[in-house]
């Protein structure tokens, strides 16, 4: 077994993408019949990373009122930043 310092998403992902299975299929969803590759489950796991810690920074550096703008700005942004990050 792979060293993963204990980490699922890098296990469960992130070693396919090293081994250069990006585009095998990770797992069909059962309602729709769609098939998820590992390269765009990487994609989407860094996308609602990214999300939830904009979000947080968000909520970390804002004030009293300027909150309900900050946090889904940050949330938003944070998203984007994570895509990038992941190629996509």
């Amino acid at each position: 077994m792979p060293k993963s310092d204990h980490n699922a998403a890098h296990y469960f992902i992130e070693t396919h993408l090293e081994a250069g299975r990006g585009e095998a299929i990770a797992f069909i969803e059962a309602a729709s019949g769609k098939r998820i590759s590992y390269s765009t489950l990487s994609a989407n796991s860094s996308k609602v990373a990214g999300a939830l810690l904009g979000g947080a920074a968000g909520a970390a550096m804002s004030r009293n009122e300027g909150r309900w703008w900050a946090i889904p700005l940050g949330a938003v942004v944070g998203s984007k930043i994570g895509c990038d990050a992941a190629g996509g």
